[in-house]
């Protein structure tokens, strides 16, 4: 039998016979074969972390391929709607035929094969016939270069109200549970919107608001508490659970204010 190396040059070129719109009952048992030499080149892939050598597409989970980077397009796995195809350095050395349910194969020794579509078919020869090409890959392979993360230019282009100054917590602080019993009436609220100097595609906004007290209890003693001295740009407390919902969260609260509001308040109980 004469040496063959490309099913191309002796298998005639027929239409897809399927399509998205088809139903999956009729060629989903046609994907097998092609599966297992998919699935054995997606795990070399990533098992030897060459992933940027390959392109992998998929579209709506039927229609799958994974190509060479290369232009020499050394390895190419597809599987389309019942239609399966391996090709090794341009010669097409698997076929799966949808329209005639039938596989073609040639091996390593360039002998022909072809058979009913049988889903136990071996295609070790097939895998056998890709290593060396991937191995050639992997010794070859020089991952792209990580680019630099990039950093925004933010530019405050928009303002409502005036921006308050956060100052930092006093040197000295102790942790509180505080139970959050209701807000002051009046309140700071500031929104800005900024745009990248360097790409003006880029935007955000920022916004600020918390109320400048809170009527809270500490150890069982009901003080207000300045928002100020908590060194915040958001309220702690969530009130939105309801009308008579008390919040209790824990806080760094200034010593001197616990000292000047909590405990001289409850020795005056006491």
């Amino acid at each position: 039998m004469n040496h063959i190396t490309c099913l191309s040059s002796i298998l005639p070129s027929l239409s897809a016979l399927y399509d998205h719109r088809s139903k999956k009952s009729r060629y989903c048992g046609l994907h097998t074969v092609t599966y297992r030499v998919l699935n054995f080149l997606e795990k070399f892939i990533l098992d030897n972390r060459i992933s940027d050598a390959f392109n992998m597409n998929t579209f709506s989970g039927q229609s799958k391929s994974i190509s060479c980077r290369s232009r020499r397009n050394d390895v190419w796995v597809q599987l389309s709607y019942g239609r399966g195809v391996v090709e090794v350095n341009g010669n097409r050395i698997l076929f799966i035929c949808e329209n005639t349910r039938t596989l073609h194969h040639i091996d390593s020794n360039g002998v022909y094969h072809t058979c009913d579509y049988d889903q136990n078919y071996d295609v070790s020869d097939v895998i056998a016939q890709m290593l060396p090409f991937l191995e050639a890959i992997k010794a070859s392979y020089e991952p792209e270069p990580v680019k630099a993360l990039y950093v925004h230019d933010w530019v405050l282009e928009t303002e409502f109200g005036t921006k308050p100054v956060i100052k930092p917590r006093a040197r000295y602080t102790r942790k509180c549970e505080v139970k959050g019993l209701t807000t002051s009436r009046n309140s700071v609220s500031w929104t800005g919107y900024y745009r990248d100097a360097k790409n003006r595609n880029y935007t955000k906004s920022e916004r600020i608001f918390y109320p400048t007290a809170y009527k809270v209890e500490i150890d069982g003693v009901v003080a207000w508490l300045p928002h100020s001295i908590l060194g915040l740009e958001a309220s702690p407390f969530d009130f939105s659970g309801g009308r008579n919902f008390k919040p209790v969260v824990t806080l760094d609260i200034p010593t001197w204010w616990i000292r000047k509001n909590i405990t001289d308040g409850q020795k005056m109980t006491a």
